[in-house]
């Protein structure tokens, strides 16, 4: 029940707040609750499926450092990793550095090179108005 409330605020709230920045909304109805009635509705729902949803994790920054760590531990769950990593799949990564490697090697080649072209072209039109 406490959920449903804490949905239904923050829901009316944000309609209450739009509706006295919104003038066409001021002129057409004598409240925000008829202007929205069925936009906070639909928020007040959806605010309550994420507040009660199992994935939606909180902490209260004035509890203890070691509930935030515990929770911290719970979310990056480091027991996923392998706890080696296969031969092939060092091969793998080791080849794709080695692409890494040689695209930014390339990219940078490119670069300079359109620099230079660059400044012969700007070269090119002063040497072409100088001599017409």
């Amino acid at each position: 029940e406490q959920i449903d409330e804490v949905a239904f605020f923050l829901a009316d709230r944000f309609y209450q707040d739009k509706f006295f920045g919104d003038e066409r909304a001021a002129e057409t109805s004598d409240s925000y609750s008829q202007a929205y009635i069925d936009d906070i509705t639909t928020l007040t729902n959806q605010i309550r499926t994420l507040l009660t949803s199992p994935q939606f994790l909180f902490y209260n920054v004035h509890s203890p450092v070691e509930v935030g760590e515990t929770l911290v531990r719970q979310i990056v769950k480091l027991d996923r990793l392998p706890a080696k990593n296969s031969f092939e799949g060092l091969q793998l990564l080791q080849e794709a550095w080695c692409e890494y490697d040689v695209a930014t090697h390339l990219a940078n080649r490119y670069k300079m090179v359109s620099k230079l072209l660059f400044v012969l072209q700007l070269l090119l039109g002063w040497v072409i108005i100088f001599i017409g």
